[in-house]
């Protein structure tokens, strides 16, 4: 039994409870005194609403990508259960940030594990939370993310190295995304000489 909220002359709002073990199918019965109960059945069914498997994103790829997306981007989310109500995927929806302030697109559906989406075109470095609605009104709660990034570096500590190679150098700056262990890159080069090949081996030109 749950409490009805929000009642007024031709609506109520209440929460559904949680699934039951033996049955996903439930009626829905109203009643005004709390003795008489009067079922509420869509015509054609013998179940008032019907409980389905919460998709759940387990991760995006490419998981980051410049600011504005000049390119159009496409991502790819790979979760589970990805089902269409009715088979119908045409209101597939995915979202970019928060649910107040989030950057909402349209998703294509590939199968119940895939959806894609165009990359959106934000305007700052940030990292946002990735979710997706295959009935564009219930979306997913797991916080996968895409980190958007517009890199300007400021300063390379320490300035003077070993020939050698095998230094850490600090870089400094903003509008870095945390791509993830391996993803970023640095190329380093000679104003004179052009790229620099610089691996585990001493730098040669």
């Amino acid at each position: 039994m749950t409490t009805i909220t929000n009642l007024t002359n031709d609506q109520f709002v209440f929460y559904t409870p949680p699934c039951p073990n033996d049955s996903k199918r439930l009626v829905l019965e109203t009643s005004w005194n709390a003795h008489d109960w009067q079922p509420i059945i869509p015509a054609g069914k013998n179940y008032s609403y019907e409980y389905y498997d919460a998709p759940e994103v387990i991760s995006v790829n490419p998981h980051f990508g410049p600011v504005k997306s000049p390119n159009n981007e496409v991502t790819t989310i790979t979760g589970k259960n990805f089902v269409c109500p009715n088979a119908d995927c045409s209101n597939v929806k995915v979202r970019f940030g928060d649910p107040d302030f989030g950057i909402y697109v349209p998703g294509t559906w590939i199968d119940e594990q895939h959806i894609t989406c165009n990359v959106p075109k934000y305007t700052k470095p940030d990292v946002l939370p990735v979710e997706v609605s295959t009935d564009g009104h219930d979306y997913t709660n797991n916080g996968v993310t895409y980190g958007f990034f517009d890199a300007y570096l400021l300063d390379v500590e320490p300035r003077l190295i070993s020939r050698l190679g095998g230094t850490p150098l600090v870089l400094s700056g903003f509008g870095f995304v945390n791509a993830g262990e391996g993803e970023t890159k640095v190329k380093f080069s000679s104003k004179g000489k052009g790229e620099l090949n610089c691996g585990t081996t001493p730098c040669v030109n």
